[in-house]
């Protein structure tokens, strides 16, 4: 699935950006307890500062266990994520409902904790909501980040907004828009 979207900041920034998630067929890997079976979801992302003619791309590659639990996350810059905690969403998950997700420790020393919850929308739309806390090697937190999926009544995905949060600054940047 892939986003368009489109925004600012409390500084007065205009932003547009680009989200792309694509999963792949299931693929070998070794893994600690020797070669294991994962899926494979790859996430690109491009934001672009149009107030200053700026921009940033991310690509991030998820393996996760056929079980569900995640194996690792690799980051285009070498970084790699390893889960320390993770709770499975439940199948039958509701409005109102809201869980802990994964605490990943990253080679680099920092970490970053994932909670869900979901939302009533409009229209009996759902909103999933994932908010991600991201802290540095000395447990100062460096992010925050909440992405709002707004699921239609029957289980589709229509469209995105993410909020991301950088208290060195003291910023936020909104941006949004539909599914392609």
């Amino acid at each position: 699935m892939s986003f368009n979207l489109a925004g600012s900041s409390t500084s007065g920034s205009n932003f547009t950006a680009t989200l792309s998630v694509v999963i792949s067929a299931p693929t070998n890997t070794t893994t600690p307890t020797g070669t294991q079976t994962v899926n494979v979801l790859v996430s690109n992302a491009t934001i672009t500062n149009t107030s200053k003619g700026v921009s940033d791309s991310a690509k991030t590659t998820y393996y996760y266990y056929q079980t569900g639990y995640l194996y690792e996350i690799v980051h285009d810059d070498g970084t790699i994520s390893t889960p320390t905690s993770q709770t499975l969403l439940p199948s039958s998950a509701k409005v109102g409902d809201s869980g802990n997700d994964t605490v990943t420790v990253n080679s680099d020393g920092s970490t970053e904790t994932s909670t869900w919850r979901i939302d009533a929308g409009t229209n009996g739309d759902a909103l999933f909501v994932w908010v991600y806390t991201d802290r540095d090697s000395s447990n100062v937190e460096t992010s925050t980040e909440e992405d709002s999926y707004t699921i239609k009544p029957d289980g589709s995905i229509s469209s995105l907004t993410s909020k991301m949060y950088n208290p060195s600054t003291g910023y936020t940047i909104t941006i949004a828009g539909n599914r392609n």
